[in-house]
């Protein structure tokens, strides 16, 4: 089964090996070492059972150059016996006259030929000069190459080592062909064709194999990712193997190359808690490129890694970004943290979410924010910090100059602790984002919250989910963010202030401009919360994305919210979701505006209960509005009538990106509609029909629908979603180029 996430172009991660603990480790041939990965030389890798015959090779390259010296010398001596002028040995291609053709076409001597010899004796000098290092220099050869060559079993090594016996035995005997490139090409052909099968389902050409410096090779590798492919492919099928050990360690160029590209790196400290050569070498700036770094440990529970980190901040040089998340790292190594970043001037982000560091390991950070000019972004959510942390990082918020984002969700501050801090931001300069998220916040505390908004300059991201926001709480932060001109992001969801709370907030959207992101998700705003947002919306110019999602939404609501769309002329993503009462009456007056709007692009309505004659209505809208390019359309129960309404709707909108119809009881009637008309609308690239009733003889009138309208199914794989017992099909079908992906 294939995993829906593999059916597009991920993104493949450059890997060393991670863990380097060896269990059940059978295959791993004993001379290669993994540690030789972590070992970084300006000399070529060459493993053990490789090097005899290195020496080997070169000791039969040495014998077949004195070999072409010698029937030179022959050569010349028995063209001077027959009199040829001596000076058109050394310049063939001059002073040729009629009276040397007999001479020349007797003894098949041409200057081409001779031209040919010398060169060819010339490669042979080259190549030992080089430790016969194989040049390759189309790009297009070695990829007919490696395409070519069968898949090589790379855990037994006696197979490797025939395959290069018979490859250098092939070299040597191909030193007759008129040119180089001929002579290795064919050469590599008789190494493939003799190659033995491997049970193995990824491909390594067994030049890859092949000790030395091939810098025309890697160049052509790097061109066409081939070599990033097969070191992907081969850590992710067998991370351990010495097919992966020796390839990633043949030469040193290509160590080059790995160390290079690595740019983001996820490492799992051994569950024997000792420190890898590569962790060392990561601590020692051997990875010039890396640049964010995820430390993980097998158990987290009050793990110490206090070496590590100690290593890793004192001698490194080169990584921003650390992320310790959820490792139960204790107040102990926060301490070291700490101690660390008062030296550090490297990291820019520190990540240190899930930890329980406590009162004791916040106030070390805290004392090192005061000193530490290169730190901008700080995690410090579910800590279990309390008042005295609290107490001090509002000490450090007031000396810090250059910390920009702060996270303290899922604290246990306390009423006190929250004053403390808030008390902090309102004197503090520098910071731009703070996440109170998940903290308990009373009126007492929203009041100093909302003063600290007005009084700070450069706050535009807040984050209040989930914080038991009362109505009057609501006055307090409202009344902030109207004298606030920066404020831009703003996320009030999971609070149940109501349509009181509402109202103080429709105020403040009304006569502010600065506001892009409102999240409303889950306040129980209802149908009177809904009307006061949405007339606010009508007037507000720069509100973006609004979510009002799980609001117990009705006709009501939907009604203002649909006049609001007809002229605002700002907002871009806007979320219904879960509103089950706004029904087809409401949904009806929704699209009277969409088909108004100029702007909406993506519109979330699922669960929203509208039926098959509210994709009536959407139908209608979708004819005449240009904008909309994701319509997310889940659990509407629309059926197979629904689904025919929009398929006639997609014989006019040119414009939909990506469609999600699932869970809406559509069957094989439905499906074959909509397949249709996919042909029509070149920019559609993906349509979700999962969890309806399309079953094994729809899935077939939907192939040969598409395959009627000249798209061609190129993939129809099948997994099984998480937690679900469910076989989803997901069709991959191309039309002139542009592919499209059914989800069924």
């Amino acid at each position: 089964m294939q995993n829906y996430n593999q059916m597009s172009n991920v993104d493949h991660q450059y890997y060393y090996l991670q863990g380097q603990e060896s269990h059940g480790q059978q295959n791993i041939d004993p001379n290669i070492k993994k540690e030789d990965i972590d070992t970084i030389s300006d000399q070529p890798y060459l493993p053990p059972h490789l090097q005899h015959l290195h020496h080997q090779h070169h000791s039969e390259m040495d014998l077949h150059h004195l070999q072409q010296q010698q029937q030179q010398q022959q050569h010349h001596h028995h063209l001077q016996h027959q009199q040829i002028p001596h000076h058109l040995l050394q310049h063939p291609q001059q002073h040729i006259s009629h009276q040397h053709l007999p001479h020349l076409q007797q003894h098949h001597i041409s200057s081409e030929q001779h031209k040919q010899q010398q060169e060819l004796i010339k490669t042979d000098s080259d190549k030992e000069n080089r430790n016969n290092d194989i040049k390759l220099e189309d790009p297009q050869q070695i990829q007919s190459i490696i395409e070519s060559t069968p898949p090589t079993n790379n855990n037994n090594s006696n197979n490797n080592n025939n395959n290069i016996n018979q490859q250098n035995s092939t070299s040597s005997s191909g030193a007759s062909s008129t040119t180089t490139t001929t002579t290795t090409s064919t050469s590599l052909s008789s190494t493939s064709a003799t190659t033995p099968t491997s049970t193995n389902t990824y491909e390594v050409p067994e030049i890859l194999l092949i000790p030395g410096v091939r810098p025309p090779y890697i160049n052509s590798l790097i061109d066409n990712n081939i070599l990033s492919n097969i070191l992907a492919k081969l850590h992710k099928d067998e991370p351990t193997s010495s097919a992966f050990t020796a390839i990633s360690g043949v030469c040193s160029e290509w160590r080059k190359l790995l160390t290079n590209r690595i740019v983001n790196y996820v490492y799992q400290i051994p569950a024997d808690k000792n420190m890898t050569n590569l962790f060392k070498n990561i601590a020692n700036n051997k990875y010039p490129n890396l640049v964010s770094l995820q430390i993980k440990v097998s158990t987290p529970t009050l793990f110490d890694v206090s070496n590590f980190v100690k290593l890793l901040m004192t001698n490194n040089h080169c990584i921003t970004s650390l992320e310790l998340t959820q490792n139960g790292i204790g107040n102990k190594a926060a301490q070291c943290i700490g101690t660390c970043l008062i030296e550090n001037t490297t990291l820019t982000c520190l990540s240190l979410s899930f930890n329980s560091i406590g009162n004791e390991g916040a106030e070390e950070i805290s004392k090192a924010l005061g000193i530490n000019k290169t730190l901008i972004s700080l995690d410090l959510s579910q800590n279990c910090i309390g008042f005295k942390g609290s107490k001090a990082l509002g000490q450090a918020l007031l000396a810090t100059t250059t910390l920009q984002t702060i996270n303290l969700s899922k604290n246990r501050f306390g009423t006190k602790g929250i004053d403390a801090i808030s008390e902090s931001i309102s004197k503090n300069t520098s910071l731009t984002t703070i996440d109170f998220s998940k903290n308990d916040l009373n009126e007492k505390s929203c009041k100093i919250i909302g003063d600290a908004i007005r009084k700070h300059p450069t706050l535009t991201s807040l984050n209040f989910c989930d914080t038991k926001l009362s109505a009057e709480s609501m006055k307090y932060i409202c009344e902030g963010i109207v004298s606030s001109s920066t404020i831009s992001y703003l996320d009030l969801s999971r609070n149940e202030f109501g349509h009181k709370g509402a109202r103080s907030l429709a105020t403040a959207i009304s006569s502010t401009n600065s506001i892009t992101y409102l999240d409303l998700c889950g306040t129980s705003i209802g149908d009177k919360g809904a009307q006061v947002i949405a007339d606010s919306i009508a007037k507000n110019h720069s509100i973006v994305n609004l979510s009002l999602a799980f609001n117990n939404i009705g006709t009501g609501g939907a009604l203002s919210i649909g006049n609001a769309l007809k002229v605002n002329n700002s907002l871009q993503i806007l979320d219904l979701s879960i509103n089950a009462e706004i029904g087809y009456s409401g949904f009806n007056d929704i699209c009277l505006g969409l088909s108004m709007n100029k702007k909406l692009t993506t519109l979330h309505m699922g669960t929203t209960g509208f039926g098959p004659n509210g994709a009536r209505s959407l139908a209608a809208c979708l004819k005449t509005n240009s904008t909309l390019t994701d319509l997310q359309l889940r659990g509407n129960e629309i059926g197979d009538d629904g689904a025919k309404f929009i398929s006639d709707a997609m014989r006019s909108n040119c414009t939909l990106v990506e469609l999600n119809l699932s869970g809406n009881g559509i069957g094989n009637d439905g499906a074959k509609a909509l397949c249709e008309t996919f042909y029509l609308n070149p920019n559609l690239t993906l349509v979700q029909l999962n969890h309806n009733t399309i079953n094994q003889t729809g899935l077939s009138q939907m192939k040969d629908a598409l395959r009627q309208n000249s798209f061609s199914v190129t993939s129809d794989s099948y997994f099984h979603p998480p937690n679900s017992t469910t076989t989803v099909s997901c069709l991959c079908v191309t039309l002139n180029q542009n592919v499209l992906r059914i989800i069924v």
